[in-house]
This record gives structure tokens, sequence and C-alpha cells, in this order.
């Protein structure tokens, strides 16, 4: 079975003057995503041993209690919190978008 003919081909597209090439301005997609300045700076964080403490440092260190243990409330005491202003609102779906930028209801 032959394909038909389209009337509509003209032919293949005529080449870009750069020769189809990345546009002025773009980074050649694997040059994307790399920045030697960063990695050489965290290269230095991650192989740089660390310093010793101060003697300040050690004392503080040595005198902190750590974090607290969390507690929780019984689930008898829990109290729900009441509701934002114009929470209500948005409830009952009465609420209209509001644009961030402008601070103005859509329309």
């Amino acid at each position: 079975m032959a394909v038909p003919e389209d009337p509509t081909f003209r032919g293949a597209l005529p080449r870009t003057p750069t020769g189809g090439g990345i546009p002025e301005g773009e980074l050649a997609p694997t040059e994307r995503a790399q920045d030697p300045a960063r990695e050489e700076y965290v290269d230095d964080l991650t192989t740089t041993p660390s310093r010793p403490l101060t003697d300040e440092e050690e004392e503080a260190a040595e005198r902190d209690p750590g974090r607290q243990e969390r507690t929780y409330a019984p689930a008898s005491e829990r109290v729900s919190k009441p509701p934002s202003p114009g929470d209500d609102k948005l409830i009952e779906g009465s609420a209209e978008p509001v644009r961030i930028d402008e601070g103005e209801p859509l329309r």
C-alpha cells in the first residue's frame, strides 16, 4: 500500500544560518546545572577537617542540657484552635480568588 502524497509538503525546512546550533545566550546541555565556584566551595567544606573546639565552646557543650523530650497532651485535653479570620469564607466557598501581587480580587 502506497502512502498518499501530501499536497502541502514543500520539502525539507531550510537550515538556520547558525547551522541549527544552540541559540545565543543558552548553555549547552552538557554545561547546564554546573557551577564551578559552588563546586569548589562545597569540596573545600567537605574535605577540610573540622577545627578543634575552643575552651569556651567545650565548656558550653558540657553545660548544654540538650533537647528536651517532647510532650504531648492527652486526647482528652486537646482543644481545637479557633479558625483564622477569613477561613469561614473558604469553608463556605464564597471566597474570591485574590491576586497575590496586587491584593485585589480576580474578575
